[in-house]
């Protein structure tokens, strides 16, 4: 039958990802296009049976529910009588519509809690993700997959695969009454509607599937051109380099407008075009079978009302069913994916306040990505608390890896890593994690104010601790200076402020959530000498008050404050006894 092989491979692709509720509602939607079918069947009915018996001779008689009806209103006039049946037709037919619409408002509901459901697993998946992840995927491929796979997905493929089974079930419901009622039309129409249906599937679903992972695959080159122009404008018209960057956007927005079109004119254009001649070749050859047979023309008439009616909804049903399995095929890859991207991740939230006492120690590391040469082998590196350490070595040596291993944002292949005594894993890594905050050169801010910068995560921020942060880190003066004060916005990544002033709001940022240890990769970089001034003060202000601190750097007035540095090279990790 039509598409119905497909429609349960999507089925079984649903059980993979919805949950135990998620299922039992996907199956009440199901129930309620049913229930939505029936009625729809029993307005067509009402109308096929109102038609013959208006078009027979001596209906009223011949009829026994319009002989019942007649009599027992006592009505006098055939005539009136004709008006009471159509009018009390069209009323059943308002309150049939009625009822469908408050019957679409819960699927549409239930639908959409399913869809919540998908995309709530799906970022949660994402965030449980490790850093290597990140660091593998562009995040235009991350941006397009949650905005095209998660937040769409009860319009493009849960809602298709219900429309899909609703109008099956009616097409199938009415080819069956057909039969029952007039079989030499019901072949007929068979023969005529369902091959032309099969066709259209047939061909088109390969085609689309095709298409539309061509489309997935070329928007995040979109969001890719307009990143590089938010993000490098001044660089872009220094090159005097817009029509470049004009010319890519067009080149790939054409491509996906062509795709677009294509898939357009498959699943809507095309199919309602060959249903049209096929309905008008289906009615003139119900004419010419009427003519050829001597059928009387009140029959012919009759015929062609019965056909037209049956039309009337089996056209639009066959061609809903292949517009919705050209939308499923349209979207069937965001299955696949979502399937293939779905984990067992658990989130760890944090249980307990894990305390830093002694000691950290990070014991016979190795660290390599898939594929690549080792980065660190058998490393070995012990934290003590109040330790300012300094890790030095040449670019690309692992510097930046070892931070990240010691507060346990990368996991290393083979290797322990303790806290006073206590070996981390996943039943507390959330807590020790929340012992670290991490500064870089190319620092984290969010679109946003000061105040929210700064509290970050908190929804109830304590502003006489921001304040105190601020003045910790030196700022004061500045954002009292500023109209909004706390509340002044910094643009995305921090864009509308200095270097140096995002640099020290990301360390009041750690100061305000308490971090017992402070890691700071580069952050004087490209810096002038009067942020960097203000860095360094920061840096002895939090060195003052007992915190522990692990630095990337070069910088020897930062460095002067290490009591331990470590060098790394060949793979290696070594206690340097001097700064040099």
């Amino acid at each position: 039958m039509i598409g119905l092989k497909f429609i349960l491979e999507i089925r079984k692709k649903f059980n993979h990802l919805l949950d135990d509720d998620s299922r039992k509602k996907y199956s009440l939607i199901i129930f309620l296009s049913i229930v939505n079918a029936i009625l729809e069947l029993a307005g067509v009915s009402l109308l096929l049976y109102t038609i013959l018996a208006i078009f027979e001779p001596d209906f009223i008689e011949k009829f026994q529910l319009t002989s019942y009806l007649y009599y027992s209103m006592n009505v006098n006039s055939p005539q009136f009588f004709v008006l009471f049946l159509t009018g009390g037709l069209f009323l059943l037919y308002v309150i049939k519509n009625i009822l469908l619409i408050q019957i679409s408002k819960l699927q549409i509901r239930y639908s959409f809690s399913i869809n919540e459901q998908i995309s709530n697993d799906y970022y949660r998946d994402l965030i449980e993700s490790d850093l290597v992840y990140f660091n593998s995927q562009d995040s235009t491929h991350i941006m397009n997959n949650i905005m095209g796979a998660t937040l769409n997905f009860s319009e493009s493929i849960l809602l298709s695969s219900v429309l899909f089974i609703s109008e099956w079930f009616i097409v199938t419901i009415l080819l069956g009454a057909v039969l029952i009622f007039q079989p030499w039309l019901f072949l007929f129409v068979f023969i005529v509607l369902v091959p032309t249906a099969g066709a259209l599937v047939y061909f088109n679903k390969k085609s689309i599937e095709e298409i539309s992972k061509e489309e997935h695959e070329l928007i995040p080159k979109i969001y890719d051109n307009i990143n590089h122009l938010t993000r490098g404008i001044s660089t872009i018209k220094l090159w005097s380099s817009e029509s470049y960057f004009i010319k890519n956007y067009q080149v790939f927005r054409d491509r996906v407008y062509t795709l677009k079109s294509s898939i357009y004119l498959k699943s809507n254009y095309i199919p309602v075009r060959t249903y049209e001649v096929i309905a008008i070749a289906g009615l003139l050859c119900v004419v010419v079978y009427g003519t050829y047979v001597d059928l009387e023309v009140s029959s012919i008439v009759a015929y062609i009302s019965i056909y037209a009616a049956v039309s009337f909804r089996i056209l639009p049903s066959i061609n809903r069913i292949i517009t919705s399995s050209n939308n499923l095929a349209s979207r069937s890859h965001v299955l696949d994916y979502l399937i293939a991207n779905k984990t067992d991740n658990k989130i760890y939230n944090r249980q307990n306040q894990l305390e830093f006492n002694h000691q950290i120690e990070l014991s016979k590391a190795d660290f390599f990505y898939s594929g690549c040469d080792p980065i660190l082998s058998s490393v070995s590196m012990t934290v003590s608390k109040g330790d300012f350490i300094g890790l030095i070595g040449e670019s690309g040596s692992g510097k930046s890896t070892v931070l990240l291993l010691v507060s346990s944002l990368l996991i290393a292949q083979k290797g322990q890593l303790k806290i006073d005594g206590v070996s981390i894993d996943s039943s507390n890594v959330s807590d020790y994690r929340y012992l670290f905050s991490y500064v870089n050169q190319d620092v984290f801010m969010l679109n946003d104010t000061i105040l929210k910068n700064i509290a970050f995560a908190d929804a109830n921020p304590n502003q006489a601790k921001i304040k105190d942060c601020l003045n910790k880190v030196n700022l004061t003066n500045w954002v009292e200076s500023l109209p909004n004060g706390i509340h002044t916005s910094i643009g995305e990544l921090g864009s509308q402020i200095s270097g140096g002033q995002r640099q020290r709001i990301a360390i009041a940022r750690a100061l305000y959530k308490d971090s017992e240890i402070f890691l700071f990769d580069e952050i004087s970089n490209n810096l002038d000498e009067e942020s960097k001034a203000e860095i360094l003060k920061t840096m002895k202000a939090i060195k003052r008050e007992g915190k522990t601190a692990i630095f990337v750097t070069h910088n020897r007035e930062e460095l002067e404050i290490c009591n331990v540095i470590y060098s790394i090279e060949n793979n290696k990790i070594n206690r340097k006894e001097e700064l040099l």
